[in-house]
């Protein structure tokens, strides 16, 4: 999906699978989503991201909502 090759905090780079879990992240998907669209179960897709979070030094596998600070996602003020 990406031609990016992620590397961790010292250069190596992050398995594959842990690239396709996290390319899907940046697309917006779901855990549930990921994890149908490469076969895998939910916990596996868990699994992944906290591996993967933990191998480039993040301390939370957080993440915005899709559309996060765009105008077209703003709450419509009340009338």
């Amino acid at each position: 999906m990406s031609d990016v090759h992620a590397v961790n905090a010292t250069g190596r780079p992050l398995p594959e699978r842990h690239v396709a879990v996290m390319d899907r992240v940046g697309l917006g998907l779901t855990d549930a989503a990921i994890g149908a669209a490469l076969n895998l179960t939910f916990d596996t897709v868990k699994s992944h991201l906290h591996q993967a979070y933990d191998r480039l030094g993040r301390r939370t596998g957080s993440r915005p909502s899709p559309g996060h600070g765009s105008p077209a996602c703003s709450p419509v003020p009340p009338r």
